[in-house]
């Protein structure tokens, strides 16, 4: 039996908090075998990026690892000097971060970063250009010589996580942990980069650790699958056992939160589950869902359960774990779609009108046309997809780095100068607005980030109830309200800064501060979102929108049931 490439025992990894440790691994047990690949799912706060973390040995300053051991090939990197680590990382053991532009150095041009990879493996300058260069031939990046000539914060979100992607394949690695790694990609460019992936594991048999909130990529990529809720693995086995056959609670809520094929937004409620993931660090003397799950007693309440085999390399955490499969759902009645309140502050006809929209950047001296000639209309509770239908280019296609964010930023909030637009909101014409008062102009439409954490959407600096109570709003408890729906608990909305929060839960005061708004423009502001939560936001949308969006559209595609205009 080969030795495994990655194996934690036991692994215990704590947070200190104001002098206090919050556990946020508990007892975490796997294994990855060379050439194998490992998806790791859950909900945001679960500990999943915490588990890619500890398996680098790359905790933050004020997390330690309480228990267990971290085996890479048989050596255990606990007990490893950080220039052992250090070295494993140089050479065998690379990661894609789950932010991909705080990841890169914002002071080095990108070509300079991914060079250093390959100079860090005795290459020389000349040569580790050369090789920088193909990396980013690989994960298709067009115009690569003048990327390289950038710097991070000129990079397109999707941009710069295949440049990220670029700099851990180059080198190889025996090890590579994947946060999150196609969040910004499209379709086209997600399935070229995963087939890299396969690429590397067929040839090299490097091992796999996969953090994803989607499901479908998990079921194409990894082999087996492990389920984490609240520091906890309730459930592992094979990706087919684990999608077709589930034994936990928590796995059968979130395989039901997945869209099904006929639910209209109008007339249909996606199915959830019913409240948030624990605060950091709580104390369970039972089950870790036992508050969540409507199969527990008194037993799941007070005692733990341990990992039981039900299935051929499939074990679950659970006493119940024959009834799981059958439990009752937990949806509501039709006709949910409109009834949101926020319907009030909509006028009759178009609430966004938007005709011939034109953009033009300057860039390298040159004159660039990334939007040409775009109209597109919203009426009131009504979400528009920008596809490559709307954005028709001379030069591009709907692919990363193309301008459905730019449309969505002009049509919503008017941050940039246009070369010509003419649109409408609610009414207004916004080329009769004088140029000097168009800043002062408030208007009620709201634009939520593609990265929740972001300079230009949530302050790091400030806190989660910080960033609501900063924001305008109607009614303060209607915000409250919103904030618990979207599950951002007490804890995490009070008492943590942005940058202490998982991606996933930086993106929920990001959408909670958005609140009521006429219209609401939403830049792949799912992505990162978890699926349980991803039907929460949805349901909240009741205003007229539109969603910047990489999703290729099939007949299974969510989008057809959840977007009037695709």
């Amino acid at each position: 039996m080969s030795t495994p490439t990655l194996e934690l025992r036991n692994l215990e990894v704590a947070y200190t908090v104001r002098g206090i440790d919050r556990e946020v691994l508990r007892s975490i047990s796997l294994s990855i075998e060379p050439g194998e690949a490992y998806g790791l799912v859950g909900e945001s706060g679960c500990g999943k990026s915490t588990a890619a973390y500890a398996a680098m040995r790359y905790l933050p300053r004020n997390g330690k690892i309480t228990g267990g051991s971290i085996l890479f090939e048989g050596r255990d990197m606990v007990t490893m000097s950080d220039g052992e680590v250090g070295e494993l990382r140089n050479s065998v053991i690379s990661m894609v971060y789950q932010n991909p532009v705080a990841a890169l150095n914002p002071t080095i041009r990108v070509g300079d970063q991914v060079a250093e990879v390959f100079e860090l493996a005795g290459k020389s300058k000349s040569e580790a250009g050369k090789l920088a260069l193909e990396a980013l031939v690989r994960v298709k990046i067009a115009d690569p010589e003048k990327v390289m000539r950038r710097y991070a914060h000129q990079l397109s979100g999707g941009m710069a996580q295949r440049v990220v992607i670029a700099m851990a394949l180059a080198s190889n690695p025996r090890l590579l942990v994947m946060d999150e790694p196609t969040t910004g990609l499209d379709a086209t460019v997600e399935a070229e980069v995963l087939d890299l992936v396969r690429e590397l594991r067929r040839e090299t048999g490097t091992a796999v650790l996969f953090i994803s909130h989607n499901l479908g990529v998990i079921r194409h990529m990894c082999d087996r699958v492990g389920v984490l809720y609240a520091g906890a693995l309730v459930e592992q086995g094979t990706t087919a056992e684990i999608l077709s056959n589930p034994q936990h609670p928590y796995t059968v809520g979130l395989l039901r939160c997945i869209p099904r094929g006929g639910l209209h937004k109008n007339t249909d409620r996606l199915e959830t589950i019913p409240g948030s993931p624990p605060s950091l660090g709580l104390h369970f003397d039972g089950c870790v869902f036992a508050t969540r799950c409507t199969l527990a007693d008194d037993r799941c309440r007070t005692e733990k359960p341990e990992m039981v085999t039900v299935g051929p390399s499939h074990v679950a955490r659970c006493f119940h774990h024959d009834k799981a499969p059958s439990m009752a759902r937990n949806i509501e009645g039709a006709s949910q779609g409109l009834s949101n309140p926020n319907k009030r502050l909509a006028p009759d006809g178009d609430l966004l009108n938007i005709n011939n929209l034109s953009k033009i950047f300057a860039q390298d001296g040159n004159k660039v046309q990334v939007v040409n000639d775009v109209s597109l209309f919203v009426k009131p509770g009504e979400t528009s997809v920008t596809q490559k239908k709307e954005i028709a280019t001379a030069a591009t296609k709907n692919v990363t780095g193309t301008p459905k964010e730019i449309l969505a930023r002009e049509g919503i909030t008017f941050t940039f100068d246009t070369a010509s637009k003419s649109f409408k909101f609610v009414g207004d014409v916004w080329d009769a607005i004088p140029d000097d008062a168009k800043k002062t102009v408030k208007t009620p439409g709201q634009l939520v980030y593609m990265l929740g954490y972001d300079i230009t959407s949530s302050a790091p600096q400030i806190k989660g109830n910080e960033t609501l109570g900063e924001t305008p709003i109607v009614d303060e408890n209607l915000t409250e309200e919103k904030a618990k729906e979207l599950g951002v608990t007490d804890t995490a909305l009070r008492n943590r800064f942005l940058a202490a929060l998982g991606m996933g839960d930086n993106e929920k005061p990001s959408q909670a501060s958005k609140n009521v708004p006429a219209v609401g423009s939403k830049e792949e502001k799912l992505g990162i979102t978890d699926m349980e939560k991803r039907k929460e936001f949805e349901r909240l949308m009741g205003f007229g929108s539109i969603k910047s969006d990489d999703t290729k559209l099939d007949d299974d595609n969510p989008l057809n049931d959840r977007c009037a205009q695709p």
